[in-house]
């Protein structure tokens, strides 16, 4: 229809109305550019959106688990110290040297390179015969990333436009992955050499131990105490890192709120 107006106004050298055509043509073609355009940013900002509440919904999780972590990390230091105490042991190293593998993350450990080691003075009565189970204790981490993967995988990720939350995002799975590196590659092998320590004097890790005997044990044996010093190093250790990353968890989580991904 609009093809043959306009070659009817050129054979008829009709050149406003060719112009006018022209500019309808033209008019058109850009509009519908636009809208699919405008169709298309529309469509990746609500996959966007749909990716960012799931990551914030894992990140919630996340926080559940890093505060049950820290909970039964400080039992352990609890416990530890507890029974070294208990037998007499020289004063306890009350400060964790830590220092980061990686130096460009230095800012987020600033001010944790030397951690007070946080003991509970008073331990419960019902723990009493559970010391050494509580020693070689150790419920580890485990992060759920399925949609900050998936995010990644679809490209979507580049379509995060503050540079601050990027920011934030990165530092907290570079901590979320160095917490389970030092969980598999460090603190799972030290809790299995304590618990075959254990067996080795009679100890089951979930059965019940006399604290005398115990106490005992401490005393005589030089490597069952040092164990123990480890454990309680182990455990404050673990303590740091999941500290560290819960409070970077409630970071990104505060950020994404303020975005509307809740």
């Amino acid at each position: 229809m609009l093809l043959r107006r306009f070659t009817e106004h050129v054979k008829a050298q009709n050149w406003t109305a060719v112009a006018l055509d022209f500019v309808i043509v033209v008019l058109g073609v850009f509009i519908g550019i636009q809208v699919s355009n405008w169709n298309a940013a529309n469509g990746e900002r609500r996959a966007l959106d749909r990716y960012m509440e799931a990551v914030a919904s894992d990140i919630r999780s996340d926080i559940v688990e890093l505060t049950r972590v820290e909970t039964e990390a400080q039992q352990r230091v609890t416990a530890a110290a507890y029974v070294l105490r208990k037998a007499g042991a020289p004063d306890l190293n009350d400060v964790l040297s830590f220092a980061p593998a990686n130096p460009t993350a230095n800012d987020m450990f600033a001010g944790s390179e030397n951690f007070l080691i946080p003991d509970q003075e008073a331990l419960p009565d019902a723990d009493r015969n559970r010391l050494w189970a509580l020693i070689v204790s150790g419920y580890l981490y485990d992060t759920n990333r399925t949609a900050f993967d998936a995010l990644i995988s679809s490209g979507n990720i580049d379509l995060i436009d503050d540079p601050e939350l990027m920011q934030l995002l990165r530092e907290y799975y570079y901590l979320v992955n160095g917490l389970e590196q030092t969980q598999s590659r460090s603190l799972a092998p030290m809790r299995l050499r304590a618990i075959d320590a254990g067996i080795a004097h009679g100890m089951s890790s979930d059965g019940i131990v006399d604290e005398t005997e115990l106490t005992d044990l401490v005393k005589s044996d030089p490597s069952i105490r040092a164990t123990i010093a480890v454990a309680r190093e182990n455990a404050a250790l673990h303590l740091l890192l999941a500290r560290l990353t819960r409070q970077k968890a409630e970071d990104v989580l505060q950020a994404l709120s303020e975005k509307g991904w809740e």
